[in-house]
């Protein structure tokens, strides 16, 4: 069984390579990254770990929180993006239609 702390690195590297892959893996490998590292948060909640040194494990922790943070603050920011795009489409798309009416 792992330990608290091998656990913990692990989830703090899952979520840095999450950050780097989000821009240029497909969604379905970004969503298998994010699996794995869900099951290890999951597995280090539920379970009783040695822990060798728990302030590496909290700061390894509290990295992994601040990277996926960023990550997420990215996300909205694309989403926000693509919600424009999709409008600006949509304007295109129903000025067109009304010139074509309108003809």
């Amino acid at each position: 069984m792992p330990t608290a702390d091998q656990l913990s690195k692990s989830i703090l590297e899952l979520t840095h390579t999450l950050k780097e892959k989000a821009s240029v893996d497909t969604l379905d490998e970004f969503l298998a990254l994010q699996q794995q590292r869900d099951a290890l948060v999951q597995t280090l909640e539920l379970g009783e770990h040695e822990m060798v040194n728990p302030d590496q494990v909290r700061k390894d922790l509290q990295e992994a929180h601040r990277v996926n943070a960023e990550l997420m603050s990215t996300f909205s920011a694309a989403q926000g993006k693509l919600l424009d795009e999709k409008s600006a489409l949509n304007r295109g798309s129903k000025m067109r239609e009304a010139y074509d009416q309108n003809r």
